[in-house]
């Protein structure tokens, strides 16, 4: 009994010897580990190589970032500077053509306005030679009458003496104008004159869009931009401002030229001292008559073969602003809008592909919309803005300048120029027609923006 204790406690002393020797080991076995893990960290912290690495990598990415922004919004901004100059050009070209023909309607009138009032006089000269020519048979036959009676011959011969002095007279004023031939080839050439200068006027008049357009084409390749040109009043085709004029149109400059110059002004035959003697003192009365039928001719010559502004339908001219500043009837004839679009080419396909130009960094730009520019121009006349400056507050001289059609009649129509305008919000279809879907943008602040 004695050896079975001793021996089992042998087997725990030994048991216990084991257990104490593997928790030993187990204890230096995590010390070893935990020696070389310190160990380790300690060499990597003495180790410096690559630590700047990681820096390097965080601050390129920050800087490429940058960089994508600096590209694109340079790509971007430069596209929308293009697509705004090549809108203002294309505007103030358009603008700068409707002044051209303004200026040359301007031009060409005041010459076909010399023309009629020419004929108007050569149409009076043939008639006034007519009615003195009635008027001295008429008083020869009476002076034939008065000296066949004895008791007549006196008062005959007296008549006979003053018909002789007129007779005299009209053969200076036969002589002086050529009657009757000249007034009458003067009446046929200046007719066709005046046809000339309609049709020089009509062709100038029709070119105006195919210039525009020219010119259109040309700026569309400079910019290498997609550009859409509109009047503000909505045709389809940039023109001159102006019409076929009427009997109303050329009533005013018509009458104040031949009845205040050419027919009864000074210098014009009316104050001739041939008209004073002939027909006992009645040849300036027989000129006055027969200005009227004069008159007549030069107007009808005239009526239809002028043009004048598009706004004016009666005697009364209206400028551009004529109808007040805040009635769109008058500037919208005479202002320009342009629409213009970058192009971008895609190298796969050849169409044109969604902007922006976000290739290096995607997400920058969310509209897919390519930069769009604007712009307005119109032509106008300086001396309206000199008269509403100078004499703005005086009505009388304000409805005088808007009564006397000055702006397509008289030098100072000559004074039609371009200039560019607040950018009016163009219609939809310049929009359309570029191939933009406006459909459900309920305002063009969305475009406009880029």
């Amino acid at each position: 009994m004695k050896r079975a204790d001793q021996a089992l406690r042998a087997h725990d002393s030994k048991q216990w010897a084991a257990q104490e020797v593997g928790l030993l080991s187990d204890e230096r076995g995590a010390l070893t580990i935990a020696t070389g893990i310190e160990s380790t960290t300690k060499r990597l912290h003495r180790n410096q190589k690559g630590s700047v690495a990681i820096l390097v990598l965080f601050m390129g990415l920050i800087f490429y970032a940058l960089a994508a922004m600096t590209w694109n919004t340079g790509k971007v901004t430069t596209a929308k500077i293009e697509a705004q100059t090549a809108a203002d050009s294309a505007a103030y070209s358009s603008a700068l053509w409707m002044s051209r023909g303004v200026n040359m309607i301007a031009a060409t009138n005041q010459q076909s306005l010399r023309a009629a009032s020419a004929l108007g006089v050569a149409v009076t000269t043939g008639v006034t030679g007519v009615v003195i020519t009635a008027r001295l048979a008429i008083q020869v036959a009476k002076v034939a009458a008065l000296i066949t009676n004895p008791f007549t011959l006196p008062a005959g011969i007296a008549l006979g003496l003053l018909v002789a002095q007129d007779i005299a007279q009209f053969i200076r004023f036969i002589e002086a104008t050529g009657w009757p031939v000249t007034p009458i080839e003067d009446i046929i050439e200046l007719g066709a004159h005046l046809d000339k200068l309609e049709r020089y006027q009509k062709s100038w008049a029709d070119s105006i869009p195919e210039a525009v357009e020219s010119q259109r084409r040309l700026l569309e390749d400079y910019y290498d931009c997609d550009i859409q040109l509109g009047l503000a009043n909505g045709a389809g085709e940039i023109e001159a401002p102006v019409r076929r004029g009427n009997f109303a149109t050329c009533l005013v400059p018509f009458t104040a030229r031949y009845a205040l110059g050419d027919a009864l002004g000074k210098g014009s035959w009316y104050k001739s001292d041939i008209l004073t003697a002939i027909i006992l003192a009645q040849g300036k009365k027989t000129w006055k008559l027969s200005s009227i039928a004069g008159w007549i001719a030069g107007m009808l010559a005239l009526q239809g073969n002028h043009y004048v502004l598009s706004t004016q339908t009666t005697i009364t001219e209206v400028g551009p602003y004529g109808y007040g500043s805040g009635d769109p009837r008058g500037w919208e004839d005479y202002t320009a809008n342009a629409v213009a679009r970058k192009r971008q080419t895609n190298q796969a396909s050849g169409q044109l592909p969604a902007y922006p130009l976000d290739f290096m960094a995607p997400g920058l730009f969310n509209e897919p919309i390519a930069p769009v520019a604007t712009a307005s121009a119109e032509t106008f006349n300086s001396i309206d803005g000199f008269l509403s400056v100078s004499f703005g507050g005086f009505g009388a001289i304000t409805a005088l300048s808007s009564i006397y059609p000055w702006r397509v009649w008289t030098d100072w129509g000559w004074q039609w120029q371009p200039r560019l305008t607040a950018s009016n919000l163009p219609q939809r279809d310049l929009f359309e027609a570029m191939g933009i879907n406006t459909t459900g943008v309920s305002s063009f602040e969305e475009i406009l923006h880029h």
